[in-house]
């Protein structure tokens, strides 16, 4: 989900830029490791010299979309998703790693092409890019360990949000007070804190929680689990986000998302992930 941009980021993105076009994947960032969740293993195309290469930035850190894989290589759902537009469309992807602040403000590189980061469809993406067609869906889920809580969630005295999601912007519009939100690194560490009763309740994108939930580590607490989707924003609407002087790549990106839908490329990959396909059906 898109994240707001803070002025110290604004202000980091000049020493950004210069690092996230570097052919290498340098940042340092990774996705947590005490998840022991293992993302489906797609292996990457192989590059053809003949065709156009495009720099894309990802902050590999946000499983099942994007995350590193053992051998240092950028993987995940959104990434599969991605290879198989540029490939139905004939153009090469580099996908650099670069830390989610910042990462608008380089597109103003040059070299930089476009972003493919799990980026929702908020008025802050409109003013900062060209955005692509929608191609998933995934509005805030409510996760508790007993039913009960469901009802009248919004007034329990602790709700986990995640550092790595804007839950602590966003939750609150659900008539949720920021004194009622706790914070935690990741979405995995929210749902253990749910688990060791620390917190009444988790709210985080649903995908992501979705992902955490079939967490081998979490198997005997599935039973307990209950949750939900909640109201959902055009944030939840995920889309490619591409230099705002590159019109012709976001048609070729439009085009290739929807000829992936129409062979059944796209439904193949998300349930390779374990995801229901129904979600790439906006709600109006």
């Amino acid at each position: 989900m898109f994240k707001k941009m803070s002025v110290l980021s604004m202000a980091l993105s000049a020493l950004l830029v210069l690092s996230a076009c570097q052919p290498q994947q340098t940042n340092d960032q990774s996705a947590d490791s005490t998840t022991n969740q293992e993302t489906p293993k797609q292996e990457a195309p192989k590059a053809d010299e003949k065709l156009e290469t495009y720099i894309a930035l990802t902050d590999p850190t946000y499983p099942p979309f994007e995350s590193k894989n053992e051998d240092g290589t950028i993987g995940g759902m959104e990434i599969d998703i991605f290879n198989a537009i540029a490939k139905d469309q004939g153009f090469n992807v580099n996908y650099t790693a670069h830390a989610w602040e910042g990462i608008f403000e380089s597109l103003s590189n040059p070299d930089v092409a476009l972003i493919v980061s799990a980026v929702g469809a908020t008025p802050e993406a409109k003013a900062e890019a060209l955005l692509s067609t929608p191609y998933y869906f995934t509005p805030y889920r409510l996760l508790t360990m007993d039913k009960a809580k469901m009802t009248d969630w919004e007034k329990l005295p602790k709700i986990a949000v995640s550092e790595d999601e804007d839950g602590f912007e966003d939750v609150p519009r659900f008539g949720v007070k920021t004194e009622q939100l706790v914070t935690y690194p990741t979405v995995f560490l929210a749902v253990t804190a749910l688990i060791r009763g620390e917190v009444d309740a988790v709210v985080a994108d649903s995908t992501v929680l979705q992902y955490n939930m079939n967490n081998e580590l979490f198997a005997e607490h599935k039973e307990k689990f209950a949750s939900k989707t909640l109201p959902a924003t055009d944030g939840a609407k995920l889309v490619f986000a591409v230099d705002k002087t590159r019109p012709e790549l976001l048609e070729k990106v439009n085009k290739g998302l929807a000829n992936i839908k129409a062979s059944g490329e796209l439904e193949k990959i998300l349930r390779r992930y374990g995801q229901d396909p129904s979600l790439t059906t906006m709600p109006q």
